[in-house]
């Protein structure tokens, strides 16, 4: 396959294209043309990988969104194999269907290449067929055997926009699309690499103050009790109640417009199940609060349960590192506190709240914790009270072989 530089595939057009629209009726217009979404979910998570990055379905479906009301969404995988079996849920709760390909298994016993593309570039093909009325086709993948999928779809008409991932994308695909972007610039870039804010007058900072006002309306509006909104519910509220575009305020995206009403303290982002979510701010330290003070302990099912052994290398390392980091910077460790901060911290994003409570469990069973107790006073009434605590075992293997490398604030 052809590589790529970073940084450099964005494909360029027209500013008022279906990639930038600049008034609403460009908008209705977006609304009213259909898209389907077929993502390679392992060419994906293994692209990004290979940049410390993990995928967040909320910016690629912001994306879709961007471009058409999306009618159809698939994602392709081995979904037993690779760290994949935890990702299901999460597509599904996304509205992404998780189509199963099975791995082949050479005569060494090794896990050979899946037919993950073939089969997406078969379905898409046959969807092109049954759906002639959806015009916009969006491929995730920067592999270069897709090329002749794509062009196949223009030559039926279709727009096509692809998706991959800066220095693990074909040159070959970027040529053979309508448009392309790279999921780490265009998508979600690293708060740390994105561009600041354009300066504004003082018309269009009343214009962007008077939209966090909405912002704010919005996440109480769709709020579930304080519990979070997620972001594609935000964005239809905005769209539709206040004729919200992202690029009129100056934005590219509504992640970007979402990161910036951070930046200015109106609400929290929290990614949790790979989506993101907003809360507003004293909601979110009201729930850190209340997990502080939980001393209960769930029952689990089958759809909560995760042990370390579900984790891959990198995200348990991760998981690991993280634990270490956090200890280091507080007097003790409460189980609530330290899923607070995972989530605060999108350590482990595909995992939800329940999950990441069932992965602690799970450690302290593993000896990874020891289970502690601590005596405070108590907030309400000033009495003593004792407080279940865990002690991270940093002679345990694991967390050796974790933290052998030396420790950052942001590990």
């Amino acid at each position: 396959m052809s590589r790529m530089p970073r940084a450099s595939a964005r494909k360029t057009v027209d500013e008022n294209s279906v990639n930038g629209r600049a008034d609403s009726s460009e908008s209705t217009d977006r609304e009213t043309r259909d898209a389907a979404l077929f993502i390679d979910w392992e060419n994906l998570k293994w692209s990004l990988r290979d940049i410390g990055r993990v995928p967040n379905i909320s910016s690629i479906l912001d994306a879709a969104r961007e471009r058409g009301r999306v009618v159809a969404a698939r994602a392709y995988a081995d979904w037993q194999q690779g760290g994949h079996h935890l990702d299901p849920p999460n597509l599904y709760r996304a509205g992404i269907s998780p189509v199963y390909i099975p791995s082949r298994v050479g005569g060494d016993s090794k896990l050979l290449k899946n037919s993950a593309d073939v089969k997406l570039a078969v379905d898409t093909i046959d969807y092109a067929h049954q759906s002639p009325h959806v015009p916009i086709f969006l491929i995730v993948s920067g592999d270069a055997d897709l090329v002749h999928l794509a062009t196949y779809l223009r030559m039926q008409g279709k727009y096509v926009v692809a998706i991959g991932v800066s220095g693990a994308s074909s040159t070959l695909l970027t040529e053979s699309v309508d448009e392309f972007l790279l999921y780490d610039v265009d998508l979600d870039p690293e708060p740390n690499k994105q561009t600041s804010a354009p300066r504004k007058g003082v018309q269009e900072q009343r214009d962007l103050q008077r939209m966090f006002s909405n912002l704010v309306t919005a996440v109480k509006r769709e709020s579930r009790g304080g519990q979070g909104a997620l972001f594609s519910v935000i964005a239809h509220d905005l769209r539709h109640r206040y004729d919200f575009s992202p690029r009129r305020l100056g934005f590219s995206g509504f992640k970007q417009f979402m990161q910036e009403a951070q930046n200015q303290g109106v609400i929290k982002i929290v990614t949790e199940g790979m989506q993101d979510w907003a809360y507003l701010p004293e909601d979110w330290e009201a729930i850190e609060r209340q997990e502080e003070a939980s001393q209960a302990q769930p029952e689990e099912d089958a759809t909560t349960s995760v042990r370390l052994t579900d984790l891959d290398p990198d995200d348990l390392r991760n998981f690991l590192r993280s634990i270490a980091t956090l200890e280091s910077k507080s007097k003790y460790l409460r189980m609530p506190y330290i899923v607070a901060n995972l989530r605060s911290s999108s350590t482990l994003p595909s995992l939800s709240r329940a999950q990441l409570k069932s992965l602690l469990r799970d450690a302290l069973a593993e000896g990874v914790f020891k289970a502690g107790s601590r005596e405070v006073k108590s907030h309400a009434t000033g009495a003593p009270m004792e407080l279940d605590t865990l002690e991270f075992d940093r002679s345990h293997p694991l967390v050796q072989s974790a933290v052998s490398e030396p420790l950052t604030a942001s590990a």
